[in-house]
């Protein structure tokens, strides 16, 4: 029998969750957990698991430690205040996704994300500067678009 490195475990759950694999990324994951709790992509990978099963609050803790390894990673940031947004816990939600555009101010898909979350929190001109940011660096981005729509009525 083979064996992998964490570092090669982690890359074959992450292209399993990649192509749909939900529990084999689930699987090759958790062998990495034992001898290293917050490896941040075994860490993303079950959090993403936990998260397309609707399971929010695991899927949160998940991302959290991956952040613990990885705090200056904008994509986990990202991808929290994603999780946290669907678990309607928008002010930490809005917390997370200014974290993530603080490090990666160019990211349009950062802005979008940020945008929606204003716009449940009834924030709209925060929103709309969001949506406007993101326009400014994809002018045709089609959740921009529509976001600016939402946010004119």
């Amino acid at each position: 029998m083979t064996q992998f490195s964490e570092s090669e475990l982690a890359s074959q759950a992450a292209e399993s969750l990649r192509v749909g694999n939900l529990t084999e990324a689930e699987r090759l994951s958790r062998e990495v957990l034992p001898s290293d709790a917050c490896h941040p992509v075994a860490c993303y990978v079950q959090g993403s698991v936990f998260h397309q099963r609707g399971q929010n609050a695991q899927a949160t803790t998940f991302l959290r430690r991956a952040l613990e390894r990885d705090p200056n990673n904008p994509g986990l940031h990202h991808y929290l205040g994603v999780v946290l947004g669907s678990a309607s816990e928008y002010a930490a939600a809005e917390v997370s996704l200014c974290e993530a555009f603080r490090l990666s101010p160019m990211d349009a898909e950062i802005r979008v994300s940020l945008a929606r979350i204003f716009l449940v929190q009834s924030k709209l001109s925060e929103s709309r500067e969001a949506y406007s940011q993101c326009l400014r660096l994809r002018p045709n981005h089609p959740a921009a678009l529509e976001g600016m729509g939402d946010v004119s009525l």
